[in-house]
């Protein structure tokens, strides 16, 4: 017979054991799987408000009730610290910059679970950027290539004209209103330097054109030209006022004279030759005319253009060009503020460490609520 004491125990040892074999049973087969934890290379849905700290109002949000957080559809995240790395395969509509420019807050995903809410602070280089003062430098390279540049497109801001007139080329794109106009500078020039390609104002000669001094705003420059007193090659004249590049007849034309101070070109046509005319826009040559050579007197070239119609259009050339050998070059470039923010803003989305930017919220630190609502773990996916 059991002692009471003995049974208390008894008892009390098959209690721990039921217990033990109940959680065990519990935890292998009834509870519930635990949240979701984002990683990097995971993709989220996640709700947001966002703010201005200076003031807390409202600028944006997921919620199409914020007042209640309802409704409205979630940001579609891809949970990347790469922008160059793509979303997982079946989530491309998911992208590591959800609202174009404001991708700071995405490191903050990480470790976050499935329901979890959060507050995240963003300071201005992390939102809209800080606002361009004189002095700051801004780097094209990354956007146009140094093939394509020849060099580093590095500039500086030299001068800021506040409230000014619209310029009348910008008019028809943003309206006749005021604005402000940054001046550029072009950064990278010094003396000994032979001008790239794209800055030689003789196409015809190449690496003619050698820097002698440099200002703020001006380029000295000398030409040499690679060719003698009576060397045959092609002339080309670029026509910066009308923006026309004029392409003479192949191997035509010679120096008939070169002195320290100019050089003079001649042209020598024949009958039946053809001149290139090509007009280019703001983006590049847009349209290219090849004048037939009809006659040619001491000191013009008469050529004619057809049309698609059989249509003919007259135009006179001229045969001589003299050249200074001492020129200077302006370096600088005036832009609106509307144009200037287009072109940071393609940096900022080359180079998420650029913080320069003209966005009507650049300068103001954010505030962000974010809810992840699902998580999807894609980071997992071989």
């Amino acid at each position: 017979m059991i002692e009471k004491t003995g049974l208390i125990a008894l008892i009390l040892l098959i209690i721990v054991v039921g217990s033990v074999a109940g959680t065990y049973i519990y935890l292998k087969y009834i509870q519930v799987p635990p949240p979701k934890v984002i990683e990097e290379g995971d993709c989220a849905d996640v709700h947001f408000i966002e703010r201005l700290a200076s003031n807390y109002t409202i600028v944006n949000s997921s919620y199409s009730d914020v007042i209640n957080r309802t409704g409205g559809e979630p940001l579609k995240v891809f949970v990347s610290l790469n922008k160059t790395v793509p979303p997982p395969e079946n989530f491309s509509s998911y992208s590591s910059s959800p609202l174009g420019m404001i991708v700071g807050f995405i490191p903050d995903l990480i470790g976050m679970k499935e329901g979890e809410e959060k507050e995240v602070i963003l300071p201005p280089e992390k939102a809209y950027g800080i606002k361009p003062k004189r002095g700051d430098v801004i780097n094209f390279t990354e956007i146009v290539g140094e093939k394509i540049a020849g060099k580093n497109m590095v500039f500086r801001i030299i001068k800021i004209r506040r409230n000014t007139t619209m310029p009348k080329e910008y008019v028809d794109l943003y309206g006749n209103k005021t604005t402000d106009i940054y001046v550029l500078r072009e950064d990278w020039h010094h003396i000994g330097e032979t001008l790239a390609e794209e800055r030689n104002k003789y196409p015809a000669w190449k690496n003619c054109s050698v820097v002698t001094k440099v200002n703020e705003t001006t380029l000295w420059i000398y030409i040499t030209p690679p060719y003698s007193i009576g060397e045959n090659f092609t002339w080309i004249e670029f026509d910066e006022k009308n923006l026309t590049r004029i392409e003479y007849p192949k191997n035509k034309s010679a120096i008939v004279n070169i002195t320290n101070e100019t050089i003079t070109v001649r042209v020598n046509a024949s009958i039946n030759d053809t001149i290139n005319v090509s007009s280019f826009s703001f983006f590049g040559f847009a349209t290219t005319k090849s004048y037939k050579v009809e006659n040619v007197t001491e000191d013009y070239i008469n050529a004619s253009y057809t049309d698609q119609s059989g249509n003919k259009t007259y135009r006179k050339f001229k045969r001589t060009f003299i050249i200074k050998r001492n020129q200077t070059i302006n370096i600088t470039y005036s832009y609106p503020a509307e144009v200037l923010e287009m072109l940071l803003s393609a940096l900022r989305q080359y180079n998420p460490n650029f913080h320069l930017s003209l966005h009507k919220y650049a300068g103001e630190t954010l505030v962000f609520d974010i809810k992840v609502e699902k998580v999807y773990k894609t980071s997992r996916k071989s």
